[in-house]
């Protein structure tokens, strides 16, 4: 009985890498760990696991539980190799690994990508520091998921299943008007603004002259559509940031906020930021401008967002959303019909209650499509915000015609969407399906070039039915 075994087969050692034929025989498990002690093997505390697909090894699988991560299916160690036996002390987590922190790395004994399985018996208190959720996109990971027998954690980012029994919320009216704003979101309206926005050198946070450029740019080109706006300033490690808002008043004290960060990288030099984030940006700015022209009367309140410093920590959405919840945004851009939403401050609104429900689309990425994959959009989230996802996936499939795949990432990270979703306020990330593979990520070389913007408009039409259909119309 000291042996556990499937099916006879010649598979490799999953831990010493030896390949083996061998039928099992009592103590064999217990012998090979302990062999793989000697020989150095387990040095590095790796849970032992075996390829997806493959038959299981014949010594090596403890049949209490397994868990998939990624191309790997990870299992019950033996007790020599000094790591915990029970799944429940075990968690995961998505992001970089540059994301790590020293103390993560020697806790990692799994994962692949930006997939990571950490041994953590204590639970997560153990940690002097959890990981960061917040930062710039590769800099910051999810919070961690205790695994649990049979989990599966794709290294790929699921379909998103959309629901069947979806109801557009608009009338006939209404969805003329949609179809009419989706129309005026073009490939040439995108490029417009983004080939004048890279005309700035750097819009890097910490260039005083560039950031306030951008932001003379950015409330020249909002006030040019006929929208109030203001500037949200604030301070953040001795310097001057504010973010852009444009401001379009509604029925009620509801509010949608429809944002993308302008700050770029790298630091120093030139830092044109195409894809991170003039794309973003762009799209935002090509939605503003097609929601003016039709002029479209919202439910709820809307600001259309230019968010400063989210590269060195999401400063500017989380001065946003902690100015949302308390009623505290500049008067300029706080008034709404019935002049009462910024006198009130309180949480968002759930279950009925007679608080302001705030949501938020949020951009980052939206223009280099990836030559692994077809067109691909990620809708980063929690799974509490379906709702609003499903706004945004209804939308997609009767602007885009399926030309547009949509993926699904619950495990949220690293961009402004955060800084609502940890206020409790829905928001959505939407993202390249493949960013983690962008070669110019932070670089000089992130040039206008790499934007293709019949991707981007798909992406933009995609977004721009759901902001009519979350907003509402009068």
């Amino acid at each position: 009985q000291a042996c556990r075994f499937n099916q006879l087969t010649s598979k490799t050692h999953a831990i010493s890498g030896i390949p083996m034929a061998t039928p099992c025989w009592p103590g064999a498990y217990s012998l090979l760990a302990w062999v793989s002690l000697c020989l150095g093997f387990g040095a590095a505390t790796q849970l032992p696991s075996y390829p997806v697909g493959s038959v299981k090894p014949l010594l090596l699988v403890d049949p209490r539980w397994r868990v998939q991560v990624g191309g790997r299916v990870y299992h019950a160690p033996h007790s020599l190799l000094g790591l915990s036996e029970n799944v429940s002390d075990y968690y995961a987590a998505v992001g970089s690994k540059e994301a790590l922190s020293t103390e993560l790395l020697e806790k990692r004994v799994g994962g692949e990508g930006r997939l990571h399985v950490f041994h953590l018996p204590e639970g997560t208190s153990m940690l002097q520091t959890l990981p960061t959720l917040g930062r710039g996109r590769r800099s910051s990971m999810s919070s961690l998921l205790q695994l649990r027998n049979g989990i599966e954690l794709k290294d790929t980012f699921p379909q998103y299943q959309v629901s069947d029994a979806y109801d557009h919320p608009l009338n006939l009216a209404g969805q003329g008007l949609e179809s009419r704003a989706v129309g005026l979101v073009t490939p040439e309206v995108i490029e417009d603004y983004l080939q004048r926005l890279v005309q700035l050198p750097t819009r890097s946070y910490t260039n005083s002259s560039a950031s306030e450029a951008a932001r003379e740019w950015l409330l020249s080109e909002f006030q040019a559509l006929g929208l109030s706006t203001c500037l949200q300033t604030f301070e953040r490690s001795g310097l001057s940031e504010a973010n852009v808002i444009a401001y379009v008043p509604g029925s009620t004290d509801d509010t949608l906020t429809v944002g993308a960060h302008y700050d770029s990288r790298p630091y120093d030099g030139p830092a044109p930021g195409a894809e991170d984030n003039g794309s973003g940006v762009a799209t935002m700015l090509a939605m503003a401008k097609a929601f003016t022209t039709t002029n479209a009367k919202p439910v709820k309140n809307i600001y259309f967002v230019a968010f400063a410093g989210e590269e060195p920590g999401l400063w500017g959405s989380e001065e946003f959303a902690d100015a949302l919840s308390i009623g505290s945004l500049p008067q300029d851009c706080s008034e709404t019909k019935h002049g009462l939403f910024m006198q009130r401050s309180g949480s968002k609104r759930r279950g009925g209650k007679a608080q302001p429900e705030h949501t938020a689309i949020i951009m980052d990425e939206v223009g280099w499509q990836s030559p692994s994959m077809a067109p691909t959009v990620n809708l980063e989230s929690l799974d509490w915000t379906r709702s609003l996802m499903d706004h945004l996936a209804q939308s997609c499939k009767l602007h885009n015609n399926e030309d547009l795949n949509i993926v699904h990432n619950g495990q949220p990270f690293g961009s402004d969407h955060m800084s609502f979703l940890e206020r409790s306020m829905a928001a959505v990330l939407v993202i390249n399906g493949d960013d983690e593979a962008y070669p110019n990520y932070h670089q000089s070389t992130d040039t206008i070039d790499n934007v293709n913007f019949e991707y981007t408009a798909k992406i933009a039409r995609m977004n721009m039915g759901a902001v009519l259909r979350v907003a509402g119309l009068q």
